[in-house]
């Protein structure tokens, strides 16, 4: 039956991929054609799917999809399970040969599912090829430029207009600066005249010159030129000011016969004019944009110290499948504490999709929030701000972001692929300096193929042909 193939990775991958002839061969002993492929999986750092979602294993052609079934699974116990949580083997079977096929995958479904044709964000992937030279290894999609992403962050509160103010109150995934920022100006006009020679007039006319005072606000512009720079953000109650001058144009006459006419010259004075700017920076293509696999990407940050504080809900973070604490270490200090969101988005280097606690100020065009709007946190939380590194607190704290599918049913926690990691300072005079640009930890790789060290999920796939 024909499947509709939903994200657009998958027909690139079809299209590029070439299987070479003698790889994809039976051997010259086999008479009969391949009717059935048994697939052999093994899990790496896989995570159970969170309540209401399962995976689902996949073959894909040029022009169709064919579900090889449904599975969950425990990485405690490293147990496949079904759709009701029993134990189930860790074999599937492709009606066909799976050389006719251009890649298999894994996807993350709604469980029910309620399209059964159409498969859902492509979560771990590989081309076909012949596996005696190149197993089958199901990985996270582009991972050879994930392993390679990074990220900073700076925890400016920006939309208080207020640059002393609220630092500790907002996060922003860019670096911060203040830089001083000049513009060419008018500043003054002054009036020569000159003599029009063997002019002649009727009656003479009064001598007018008007000269008024023109105010506008010089307007952040997100396009690099060559005057403006992306990122800049005035955060000053008065944000540096244009001064511009008019004047009305008039030619004088003298007085006395033979009347000779003068016109009036006008001449401006320029100079710089400058003022302090706050400067929001980031990697521009630092991490791959999955929008077309069906993921966003998802800022966090995990906070203990709200434990103790009265709120109407408190959030709490999903962990990932590795072994991310022991007895003498955490990678996610103070993972036990209450979660908050800045949201999606889908490129690190431009906006994100909303930001709803922030004031009405201006704010950097970065992934980020501002935790300032009472109005909006007592409606979301209980709470009137929310406080990321408070007076007198240590680095007992996380910020991380996460990977989402599309198709997620709650944004009250995480999805358990934790990709990007960055515990909180220890002293808040890392937070405030006039430069700020704190580097995060990648923790989608695993190198040694350590199974309970970070990284993101794997599943080796082995296959035997009937």
């Amino acid at each position: 039956m024909l499947r509709r193939i939903k994200f657009l990775p998958v027909l690139l991958l079809a299209a590029f991929v070439v299987v070479m002839a003698a790889g994809c061969s039976q051997d010259e002993d086999v008479v009969s054609p391949v009717s059935t492929t048994e697939l052999t999986l093994s899990a790496l750092r896989l995570p159970i799917p969170p309540p209401g979602m399962i995976y689902e294993l996949w073959a894909a052609s040029s022009d169709d999809t064919i579900s090889l079934g449904k599975f969950s699974y425990d990485p405690t116990l490293q147990t496949f399970l079904d759709a009701n949580g029993d134990p189930r083997e860790n074999v599937f079977q492709l009606g066909g040969d799976v050389f006719d096929y251009n890649s298999l995958f894994v996807s993350v479904e709604v469980d029910p599912d309620d399209d059964l044709d159409a498969h859902g964000p492509i979560m771990l992937i590989d081309a076909v090829s012949d596996p005696a030279n190149s197993p089958f290894q199901l990985v996270f999609p582009l991972s050879d430029s994930l392993w390679e992403g990074y990220a900073r962050l700076n925890m400016e509160g920006v939309s208080d207009r207020d640059r002393n103010q609220n630092d500790g109150n907002g996060l922003w995934f860019s670096r911060y600066s203040t830089i001083l920022f000049q513009v060419p100006d008018t500043f003054a006009v002054t009036i020569d005249t000159v003599d029009s020679v063997d002019s002649v007039g009727t009656q003479p006319i009064n001598f007018i010159i008007g000269i008024e005072d023109i105010e506008t606000t010089i307007v952040f512009v997100e396009q690099d030129t060559a005057l403006w720079r992306k990122g800049m953000v005035w955060l000053g109650a008065q944000p540096l000011r244009h001064y511009g001058l008019s004047y009305t144009f008039v030619t004088q006459w003298d007085s006395t016969p033979p009347f000779s006419a003068r016109a009036l010259k006008p001449t401006f004075t320029t100079g710089a004019r400058s003022d302090r700017v706050d400067y929001f920076t980031q990697d521009y293509d630092a991490l791959p944009d999955y929008t077309e696999w069906g993921w966003k990407y998802k800022g966090w940050m995990v906070l203990p110290h709200y434990n103790s504080v009265a709120m109407t809900t408190k959030w709490r973070m999903t962990p990932p499948a590795w072994r991310y604490k022991s007895d003498n270490f955490n990678w996610l200090p103070g993972d036990t504490g209450v979660l908050f969101t800045t949201g999606t988005f889908a490129r690190i280097d431009t906006t994100d999709d909303s930001n709803p606690y922030k004031l009405d100020g201006p704010i950097p065009p970065y992934p980020g929030e501002d935790f300032l709007n009472s109005t909006a946190l007592q409606a979301a939380f209980g709470i009137n701000s929310i406080e990321i590194m408070p007076f007198g607190f240590g680095n007992e704290g996380t910020i991380f972001i996460s990977l989402e599918p599309e198709n997620r049913l709650t944004d009250t926690t995480n999805f358990p692929l934790i990709l990007m990691t960055k515990t909180l300072p220890f002293s808040r005079d890392s937070i405030v300096a006039g430069t700020v640009q704190l580097g995060m930890q990648n923790r989608s790789s695993t190198l040694d193929n350590d199974p309970l060290a970070p990284g993101f999920p794997q599943i080796d796939v082995a296959i035997k042909r009937f």
